[in-house]
């Protein structure tokens, strides 16, 4: 369960944190919205940056208002891909495209937009030192800001980790980091490319499911309830008790999840 009261507004004067955790591993070559894992999941993560740009925005400059870190794990490690204050992030993209996206109603579009994150693919899934890396980023920053609006962590994977026990560990440690508004949020989304029996947002969970999807279950933080209502209109089915979690979920429903994320604590 989520403890705090999460009503902080983020802004220049009290600024909050924003982490992704993506999977790089082998497994993420596989297909997914008309391409692979890997190029859908790293065209997620680039919006969701560019997006947290705009929302900084004020009379055409970017404001510290938030820190981004995004972590990268495969091949028996977590690295660092993005660290910084949003406005040095906008500042130093990897580059400019124009690229077909999927939209929060499934279809392809096309945006010009920054890239600093690549599609990578490589490896096993060492989940815990992502966890664990995450930890180390969110701790030294309420330690800066013990006021801020809580950090949220997004996990973005298509598998189970390497070692389950050591995750789930490293992951509660996580959550129970907090700033004086509540404990940091954790999501978690698996994403697969034929959600038949995809499941988002659940209450709970049915006997039947796998245990990679209890796993994450398990490590989801529960949705606060004052935050219900962004959750909605960002297009996610979610209830009181829902947690943040999505299951063989398609690119569309990640889309929805990350738009729920980074705009926690936005005044919009």
């Amino acid at each position: 369960m989520s403890v705090g009261n999460y009503n902080k507004t983020v802004g220049s004067d009290n600024p909050s944190m924003f982490v992704i955790l993506l999977d790089q591993s082998g497994s993420m070559v596989e297909d997914f919205a008309g391409s692979d894992k890997m190029t859908r999941a790293a065209q997620a993560v680039n919006r969701v940056i560019a997006e947290l740009g705009r929302a900084s925005l004020k009379e055409s400059e970017h404001s510290p208002r938030c820190r981004i870190e995004v972590i990268g794990y495969g091949n028996e490690s977590a690295e660092s891909i993005v660290s910084g204050m949003i406005t040095d992030v906008m500042a130093h993209p990897t580059e400019l495209v124009s690229e077909e996206v999927v939209d929060s109603k499934g279809g392809l579009t096309e945006m010009k937009s920054g890239i600093w994150v690549k599609p990578k693919a490589n490896g096993g899934t060492p989940m815990t030192y992502a966890y664990e890396r995450a930890a180390e980023k969110v701790s030294a920053w309420i330690q800066d800001h013990p006021d801020c609006f809580p950090p949220v962590v997004i996990n973005i994977t298509d598998g189970e980790p390497n070692r389950p026990e050591s995750a789930k560990a490293a992951a509660n440690r996580l959550m129970e980091l907090a700033s004086s508004d509540g404990q940091v949020l954790l999501m978690n989304a698996h994403i697969q490319e034929t959600p038949a029996d995809s499941i988002l947002v659940p209450v709970s969970l049915p006997e039947s499911i796998s245990p990679s999807a209890k796993f994450l279950f398990d490590i989801s933080s529960e949705i606060p309830d004052n935050l219900l209502a962004n959750a909605i209109s960002s297009g996610l089915p979610a209830g009181k008790g829902s947690r943040a979690f999505l299951y063989r979920a398609n690119a569309e429903a990640l889309i929805k999840l990350i738009n729920f994320g980074s705009s926690m604590g936005f005044k919009r």
